[in-house]
């Protein structure tokens, strides 16, 4: 057990240790400063490209262009209407939606940079944070993103599910590098993995260029260890397909 700090010191001073993830609450407040910025830089304009079309759609709860983005314009909705109800115009309540994709992009994105992060005893949970920092405040700006974070489209929520894709994924691979015993049910795991690869198909078409090569890796990894059943892959099967009954209501 590690001794307290003494004198106040902040615990985020303390060696992260090695195998110890630095906390979630760090990367959640990195998200909230870049929803904030975002959505301070949000105008209350439609966009070019698709962001004026889904500012009607998000506000009418109307149905877009193929694919039809169901889980998008279903929750997007609700957010726009209830933002609309606060007092802000339909317009910027539409572009806010993708200012908040994209602030929990940027949280994402750091958690993710601190759990590939080399860990040793030397290394403190502030240098973890500012080294996972980096990647995030290089994002966080850039022209091309922010367009997508502050005009009405459908990429800042596509990103944000990479990257919450990539953050699952190598949750997995750690806990199977620990020695799995092969009895142990893994199907409900295989099945919110699947639920996951879902959410992403359901939203994007592109997100199979992630789903499939990440899924393909955890099978040869469980296939590897022996305990890949068919349990397991039906499990995944059901999760990926419950997402898309989210087409039914552009039915």
């Amino acid at each position: 057990m590690r001794p307290r700090p003494k004198g106040g010191a902040s615990r985020i001073s303390e060696p992260a240790g090695p195998g110890e993830d630095l906390p979630w609450r760090y990367s959640a407040g990195v998200g909230l400063v870049a929803t904030a910025v975002y959505l301070a830089l949000t105008p209350g304009v439609p966009g070019d490209k698709d962001a004026g079309e889904l500012a009607l759609v998000l506000a009418l709860d109307g149905v877009p262009h193929p694919t039809g983005y169901p889980l998008y314009t279903l929750l997007g909705h609700w957010f726009v209407e209830g933002l609309h109800g606060l007092g802000t115009s339909w317009v910027y309540a539409a572009n806010a939606w993708s200012s908040v994709g994209g602030g929990l992009a940027i949280g994402l994105l750091h958690a993710l940079a601190a759990r590939l992060v080399p860990r040793g005893r030397a290394l403190s949970r502030r240098a973890v944070f500012l080294l996972a920092l980096l990647p995030a405040l290089l994002l966080l700006l850039n022209p091309v993103w922010t367009i997508e974070t502050t005009f009405a489209e459908v990429y800042s929520w596509h990103q944000c599910w990479v990257l919450a894709a990539a953050l699952a994924f190598v949750g997995v691979v750690r806990s199977l590098g620990k020695g799995p015993d092969p009895s142990r049910r893994l199907w409900p795991r295989a099945l919110g993995w699947g639920f996951l690869c879902g959410l992403g198909g359901a939203h994007h078409a592109t997100a199979l260029l992630v789903a499939l090569p990440l899924s393909l890796l955890l099978v040869a990894r469980l296939a590897g260890a022996r305990i890949l059943t068919m349990a397991v892959l039906a499990a995944t099967a059901l999760g990926a397909a419950l997402p898309f009954l989210s087409y039914a209501r552009i039915l």
